[in-house]
């Protein structure tokens, strides 16, 4: 069974992340409310929005060496935070808007934040200060998942929309598509077997 955490009913949330260090304290990307923390696992939430630009939150991470710092992307782009959400600053992507719909911070060099966006994948080198394409070779896709796939090699996935999941084992330079090439690939998860487990227009997918 299930039931509705706290007082969240009928706002639409886009992704929920559980801080690693604190399994009371959760984080919610939303429609209209910013981010949504609680520190009580689920039964008060709180917006944390000094600064954001937008209203809505449709991609969220958190750093995993600095219990501060946290990533918010939106319809503007990324927003990053290194005070817990108290401010947030705007870091450009390109000369544009552009929308963000997934975030990944590498936990093996965690300076390195990839965002997911509607074009391709983008890369910071230094904490979300400062971005640029991926590589030369970047999605020429809207891109709505990223996960960190450790076996046999380290690599990302990203899922896209209408073309599949793609894999880069050279940090984002390029990608090779990697099966459900004309499906939309909404959630990417690696379990701690090293499973991809794929959400999709399609169903739910897993690796053999």
């Amino acid at each position: 069974t299930w039931q509705v955490a706290g007082d969240t009913a009928g706002i639409s949330i886009f992704n929920v992340v559980v801080d690693p260090r604190d399994a009371d304290r959760v984080y919610a990307g939303s429609w209209g409310h910013n981010v949504l923390v609680s520190t009580d696992a689920g039964r008060t939430w709180a917006s944390i929005h000094g600064g954001l630009e937008t209203l809505s939150v449709h991609a969220f991470a958190l750093d995993p060496t600095d219990p501060q710092g946290m990533y918010a992307g939106t319809v503007e782009g990324v927003n990053r935070s290194a005070d817990g959400g108290q401010t947030w600053l705007a870091a450009p992507l390109a000369d544009r808007p552009l929308s963000v719909l997934a975030l990944l911070v590498d936990p093996r060099e965690p300076a390195r934040v990839y965002a997911g966006t509607t074009e391709g994948v983008y890369l910071s080198a230094d904490r979300g200060r400062t971005w640029r394409p991926a590589g030369h070779d970047s999605l020429d896709a809207t891109v709505t998942a990223l996960a960190l796939d450790g076996a046999p090699l380290p690599a990302i996935l990203a899922g896209t929309e209408h073309h599949g999941l793609h894999r880069s084992t050279d940090g984002g330079a390029s990608w090779e598509p990697c099966g459900l090439e004309a499906a939309s690939v909404y959630t990417v998860l690696v379990d701690r077997a090293g499973v991809a487990w794929l959400g999709t227009d399609q169903g739910v997918f897993r690796e053999p």
